[in-house]
């Protein structure tokens, strides 16, 4: 089965995102650690989760929370992502600590009722660290696009055999390598499991204007990387045990930045 867009011969990740976050340009591109709560809300109940998300989305900007930015995203099928990065893993405890000041200071009755109504909408939470590749995830070429109008996401999820991530990873670079030889404009961010999953799950995200603009690119893209992307993705199939993708968007409606 063939992944249906730039990134679809590496083997990568996300989860939660979700929500795609940029890869940084620099000459000696760094991992990032990423604290990711993941949240799959009820159907039924997907109007209150919206609400009550904004709701708590206001009060940490209007307590000023203590946390660099919460990046949120969702997928089609209502599991939200919310991405905080992390320098190590104590800053979860200093996260952790933000949140319990900012209740502790709040309307605890207001409080109160907005988290119960808030966990009546959710069907179930993970809480997970993802960390941000920066040797495998790719900053595109510049053609013209533009990026910044970017709100639709796709999610790639490549469960790897036992033993065989050493080998996903070096196919991984070369198909990084192909992208940049054959200039493909669509940048992607690769992420690997850290905590609360199976260290052999990879995740690869990439974001377009809308569905059509993001299928309309991979046709370009996947004719650009021609034979030689066919090849490193056939090499790719018998190192997995499974592959989903999911679509999805950005919510910058829930999402938060510290401010200054």
């Amino acid at each position: 089965m063939k992944v249906l867009n730039c990134s679809r011969y590496l083997l990568s990740f996300l989860l939660l995102f979700v929500f795609t976050v940029p890869v940084l340009s620099q000459e000696q591109p760094k991992d990032q650690l990423f604290y990711i709560h993941e949240e799959v809300a009820k159907i039924s109940k997907i109007d209150q989760y919206n609400s009550t998300s904004k709701e708590f989305s206001q009060m940490m900007m209007d307590s000023k929370l203590d946390v660099p930015f919460i990046r949120a995203s969702q997928t089609d099928d209502l599991t939200f992502y919310y991405l905080v990065p992390l320098n190590n893993y104590g800053d979860i405890d200093k996260m952790s600590a933000a949140f319990n000041d900012m209740i502790s200071k709040g309307d605890k009755d207001k409080m109160n009722k907005m988290m119960k109504e808030n966990a009546e909408s959710i069907a179930s939470v993970r809480e997970l660290v993802f960390k941000r590749s920066g040797s495998l995830s790719y900053e595109g070429q510049d053609q013209g696009l533009d990026w910044s109008k970017s709100n639709f996401i796709h999610w790639d999820y490549y469960t790897v055999m036992s033993g065989k991530m050493k080998e996903m990873l070096a196919l991984g670079a070369k198909y990084k390598k192909l992208c940049e030889d054959k200039k493909i404009p669509t940048p992607y961010t690769v992420w690997l499991a850290d905590m609360g999953e199976n260290d052999n799950l990879i995740v690869i995200t990439t974001s377009a204007k809308d569905a059509v603009s993001f299928y309309q690119q991979t046709d370009k893209d996947n004719a650009a990387l021609g034979k030689e992307g066919d090849d490193l993705w056939h090499q790719m199939i018998p190192l997995l045990e499974h592959f989903e993708h999911k679509n999805g968007q950005s919510r910058p409606d829930l999402s938060y930045m510290k401010s200054k």
